[in-house]
């Protein structure tokens, strides 16, 4: 949590958030390649304005093998692009970070609290968000197919592209 603000978090292409792209390179020392777009949220049903940050960031390096032709196998190193999300309600003061595993995320909410909010980072625990996908776990559910020369004991669908 962060203080609740009027003016908001800082705007796209600010030196706040210049300051914060650098600050997380230093931290994390992933080398260079952050960047940061903002996006306004509007204010929906109970939900307050607020703003998203799309924080684009270098993973840790990862390696692949390589089969030739002739079967040699080879080994090939890269750094994949990692992304983390920032929202800040400024009229709360609620700042939630989604990203790729907890470290990053508290990483992340520190710079953002202190160098992009210019406010003392705290330590205290913060409440969990839970999100309702209760839908998701039976609104899913298909009809066994009947067919006479096999038996099907059970339907499920194993992936849903959603646009």
């Amino acid at each position: 949590m962060a203080e609740p603000s009027v003016d908001g978090g800082p705007d796209a292409g600010s030196t706040l958030l210049g300051q914060l792209l650098a600050d997380l390179n230093e931290q994390l020392d992933r080398g260079d390649g952050y960047s940061v777009d903002k996006f306004v949220l509007p204010e929906e049903g109970d939900e307050p304005a607020a703003e998203m940050y799309l924080l684009f960031h270098p993973d840790p390096p990862k390696s692949a093998r390589e089969i030739d032709d002739e079967g040699n196998r080879s080994s090939f190193y890269f750094r994949p692009p990692g992304e983390a999300m920032i929202v800040y309600t400024p009229s709360t003061g609620r700042v939630h970070v989604r990203a790729g595993n907890r470290k990053l995320r508290h990483a992340i909410a520190e710079r953002f609290i202190e160098t992009a909010l210019d406010q003392t980072y705290s330590s205290q625990p913060v409440d969990f968000q839970a999100y309702d996908i209760s839908h998701f776990l039976n609104g899913l559910d298909l009809e066994t197919p009947d067919f006479d020369d096999v038996v099907i004991d059970r339907a499920q669908v194993i992936r849903a592209d959603v646009n």
